[in-house]
């Protein structure tokens, strides 16, 4: 067998994987790396805490594949989790919002915190989608409002700490996420 030619050129750098935002991060920035024309982008709103038995709502979501210039930077702040309480002192879950360089809005609303006596609280509304982009930047837009679990089981709304899930019986609301996927 011969000796080895020499190296070829370097290939083009796929499309970076994807990337995790929770609310141990409250905001950031994230940017487009090169190669990259297309993201998913998915945002879910911190979950409501619990009140004595209560649960909290779960967190609005939003969803949509968006495309992007590779070097632009999209900003983020991620909604932090409902706080849990014995009393009528519990949160409701904070909002996550995304905006891309050129001008595009991504809003999951926090769900809302379980009332002390008498209600679960209710689920963050449907997550939107707003800016100027013209037809066809966007698309496969999914938005979904939270769920507002109207038992005081405790284990009926068994995501407690999950991203976006209310709080359940002894634990407050899960955090808000961003998660932002190459295409």
């Amino acid at each position: 067998m011969g000796e080895a030619g020499p190296a070829g050129p370097q290939g083009e750098t796929g499309p970076a994987g994807t990337a995790e935002f929770s609310s141990n991060l409250a905001s950031g920035t994230y940017t487009v790396p090169d190669g990259v024309h297309a993201l998913r982008v998915q945002v879910w709103g911190g979950g409501g805490g619990t009140s004595s038995i209560w649960n909290g709502g779960q967190g609005g979501f939003v969803s949509a594949d968006v495309y992007v210039t590779p070097g632009s930077t999209i900003t983020f702040s991620v909604g932090g989790p409902g706080a849990q309480s014995f009393s009528n002192t519990s949160t409701d879950g904070g909002t996550t919002t995304l905006t891309t360089s050129d001008g595009l809005t991504f809003t999951a609303p926090g769900g809302h915190r379980g009332s002390f006596q008498n209600a679960p609280g209710a689920g963050g509304s449907a997550g939107t989608v707003t800016g100027s982009r013209g037809a066809g930047h966007v698309t496969n837009v999914v938005a979904q409002a939270g769920a507002t679990v109207s038992s005081p089981d405790p284990g009926a709304n068994a995501g407690s700490g999950l991203p976006g899930f209310g709080g359940s019986f002894d634990a407050g609301g899960g955090h808000g996420l961003v998660i932002i996927t190459a295409l």
